[in-house]
C-alpha cells in the first residue's frame, strides 16, 4: 500500500461532496515514504465483475481490526432482483478496470454516485469511536474520505489522515472567582455539535485532534445559544471559560432532615446493580439522598447521565445533590455510591428524595453451581483441543475463496518449466511443503492442518494436537526485494495425524497471467513433487494442489 506525500496537497481535486461531512477527495502520489506521515491509504475497492461485488479491501487488517470492522459493513452484493436501472449502472463503471483492479479511463463521478446510492459511508464519529476501541488511546481519528483522481497507476481508495487527540479540559469560573458548576455548555466543531455539563469543580473534559478549533456556547433561558469563546487545540494549552456572576443560580432551599430517633441499626454495604432510571422535568431541583432506614447519606459519590450531560458529584452535608439545565423531558441514569436506588419525586416541592438500597446477597450455592458448569466445560472441551480430524467444510482465508482443482502437468511447449534448484530452503523437520517458482510474481504457500487451521503468512504458526506447524520461508511479498528464483517453505516438528491440504495463492501478479511452480512434500517415509501451473483468473483465489491423510 503506498501513501500519499503531505507535499502533494495542491493536487486536491473534489468532486460531488456537496452531501459529504468528510469533506476532502486527494490524488494519490506514488512515493517509498514510511508509515509515520500525515496521510495514508486505509482502504481500496475492490471490485468483482462476475459477482458484481464491490467491497473494501485493506492491508491494515491486524494493526487496526477495529477500523476493518466499520469498513467491513461498507460492502455491496447485487442480488438477481435488483432494479435493472442499477445493473446497467454496475456493468457501466466496471467496464473501467481491468481484472486485476487497475485503472483504465474510470468515471469516477458515476462510480462515486452509484457507491453513494448503494453503500453506507461510515461517520466521522463512528470512526472515533472504533479508534477507541483499538488500544484506549485515541491517537488517531479518520477526517476524510474519498476517490483518487485519474494519474497513471493510480489507486483509488480512503483516505485516513492522522491527527492525534489531546484532552480538552476546560475550566469554567464566574467573574468573581468561584467554580461555575453544573452548568450545560454547548460545543461546535464544524457541524459537529455536542454538550457537556461542568462537575463540582467547574471543569469538563473531552478530546479533540490537535490542529482543529472549537467554539463554547451556553444557553439562554430563552432557549437562545450565545457565543462564549473560540479555541484551537494545541498540545498543551489552557482553556477556560469566564461566566457573568449574575449568571450563577441562587442555592435551592434546604428540604427538612428527618428527626433521629434512638440509635438506629449499622447500616449495610451498599451494593452494585443497575442505575436508577427516572425522566427529570425542565427546571432545577435538588436530590435528598437517604437509604433504605430512612438516614441521610452524606459525602457519598453521585454519578447522573443522560443524553447532552453527564454528572459527577458528592452529597452535602445535608445529604443533598442538586440537578439544573436538563432541558425537556429526558431519560436519566443515576447511581449513588455503587448502590441502586429509586428516586421519588416529592409533590409540591423544589426536591426529589432517593433512597438507596443495600446490595442483596447471593447465596454460596450459586458461586458452587458455577464453578461446577465451568469444570464441566472445560472437561468437555479437553479431547476437542487435542482431537486433529478435520470437520467437513474448507476453511477460507479471509477475502478469499477456495477451489479444488485437478492438477495437470503444463504443456512443456507452451509453458516455462518451473524451477528445479535442488537446493530447498527452510527447516525440514518431520514434514516439510516447499513451494518453488520462478518469476518476481507474489505466491502465497498455505497448509490447512487437521484441526481446520490455516498456516499462511499472516498465520505463521500453528499448533494442532501437539505439533506445530510454521512458515519460516517467505518471499516475494515487497515488489523492492523481489527475486527470480524465489521459495517458501512450511514444516512440521512432528507429523501431524490427520488430513493436510496444500494449497497455493497468487497474491500479486506482476509478471504474466500463468505461473509455473514446483511443490515438493517430504516425511520420515514419504516424498512427492508436484510440478503444475496456475493460470490466474482472480487474485487472492486459493488453489488445493494437495491433500494427504498421515496416521
Amino acid at each position: 500500500m503506498l501513501l500519499l506525500r503531505t507535499t502533494g496537497l495542491e493536487h486536491v481535486v473534489p468532486i460531488v461532496r456537496d452531501n459529504l461531512e468528510l469533506i476532502a477527495l486527494y490524488r494519490q502520489i506514488k512515493s517509498n515514504l514510511g508509515r509515520n506521515e500525515e496521510y495514508r491509504i486505509f482502504a481500496e475497492p475492490s471490485i468483482d465483475r462476475f459477482k458484481k461485488q464491490i467491497s473494501w479491501y485493506t492491508e491494515y487488517e491486524e494493526e487496526f481490526s477495529p477500523l476493518r470492522a466499520v469498513f467491513a459493513s461498507c460492502s455491496l452484493q447485487v442480488q438477481d432482483e435488483i432494479k435493472s436501472a442499477l445493473k446497467e449502472k454496475i456493468d457501466t463503471v466496471l467496464a473501467h478496470f481491468n481484472p486485476d483492479n487497475g485503472v483504465k479511463n474510470p468515471d469516477y463521478v458515476a462510480f462515486y454516485q452509484l457507491l453513494l446510492q448503494c453503500i453506507e459511508i461510515p461517520s466521522l464519529e463512528d470512526c472515533v469511536y472504533m479508534s477507541r476501541l483499538a488500544d484506549g488511546t485515541l491517537h488517531f481519528v479518520l477526517t476524510e474520505w474519498g476517490f483518487l483522481s485519474n494519474t497513471s497507476n493510480a489507486e483509488m481508495g480512503i483516505i485516513q489522515k492522522i491527527r492525534p487527540l489531546r484532552n480538552v479540559m476546560i475550566d469554567c469560573i464566574y467573574t468573581d472567582g468561584t467554580p461555575a458548576s453544573q452548568v450545560l455548555l454547548h460545543f461546535k466543531q464544524g457541524e459537529r455539535t455536542w454538550k457537556a455539563m461542568t462537575d463540582g469543580n467547574g471543569k469538563c473534559n473531552f478530546s479533540l485532534p490537535v490542529g482543529t478549533s472549537f467554539e463554547a456556547y451556553d444557553v439562554r433561558e430563552e432557549g437562545k445559544q450565545r457565543f462564549l469563546k473560540g479555541f484551537n487545540v494545541l498540545d498543551h494549552a489552557k482553556y477556560q471559560l469566564v461566566l457573568e456572576a449574575e449568571d450563577k443560580p441562587m442555592p435551592p432551599p434546604v428540604p427538612p432532615v428527618p428527626p433521629k430517633q434512638g440509635t438506629p441499626p449499622p447500616v449495610p454495604p451498599l451494593g452494585v446493580k443497575q442505575p436508577a432510571e427516572a425522566p427529570l422535568p425542565h427546571n432545577r431541583k435538588t436530590v435528598h439522598v437517604m437509604n433504605h432506614l430512612n438516614e441521610v447519606l452524606t459525602g457519598v459519590p453521585v454519578h447522573v447521565w443522560g443524553e447532552g450531560f453527564n454528572l459527577r458529584t458528592t452529597t452535602d452535608e445535608n445529604g443533598n445533590f442538586y440537578l439544573h439545565d436538563v432541558w425537556g423531558t429526558k431519560k436519566v441514569k443515576m447511581k449513588i455510591g455503587d448502590a441502586p436506588g429509586k428516586l421519588k419525586i416529592v409533590p409540591d416541592a423544589d426536591y426529589y428524595q432517593m433512597t438507596v438500597y443495600p446490595k442483596k446477597k447471593r447465596p454460596w450455592w450459586l458461586w458452587l453451581l458455577g464453578i461446577l458448569l465451568l469444570l464441566l466445560l472445560l472437561w468437555l472441551l479437553r479431547d476437542c483441543s487435542c482431537s486433529c480430524q478435520r470437520p467437513t467444510g474448507v476453511p477460507v482465508l479471509p477475502d478469499s475463496t477456495v477451489t479444488h482443482r485437478e492438477t495437470v502437468p503444463a504443456p512443456p511447449d507452451s509453458l516455462a518449466e518451473p524451477p528445479r534448484d535442488t537446493v530447498l530452503r527452510g527447516e525440514r523437520g518431520s514434514l516439510r511443503i516447499n513451494l518453488q517458482w520462478g518469476s518476481t510474481d507474489d505466491l502465497d504457500l498455505l497448509v490447512i492442518n487437521p484441526c481446520s487451521d490455516t498456516i499462511y503468512y499472516k498465520r505463521k504458526r500453528q499448533v494442532c494436537g501437539g505439533c506445530t506447524g510454521t512458515l519460516d520461508v517467505d518471499a516475494n511479498a515487497k515488489p523492492e526485494m523481489a527475486i527470480a528464483n524465489p521459495q517458501e517453505n512450511i514444516f512440521f516438528d512432528e507429523l501431524p495425524r490427520g488430513e493436510i491440504q496444500v494449497g497455493v495463492q497468487m497474491y500479486n501478479k506482476r509478471v504474466s497471467n500463468t505461473c509455473p511452480f514446483r511443490i515438493t512434500i517430504q516425511a520420515h517415509n514419504f516424498e512427492q513433487v508436484i510440478d503444475t501451473v496456475l493460470v490466474f483468473d482472480r487474485l487472492r483465489e486459493n488453489m488445493i494442489i494437495f491433500t494427504k491423510k498421515f496416521d
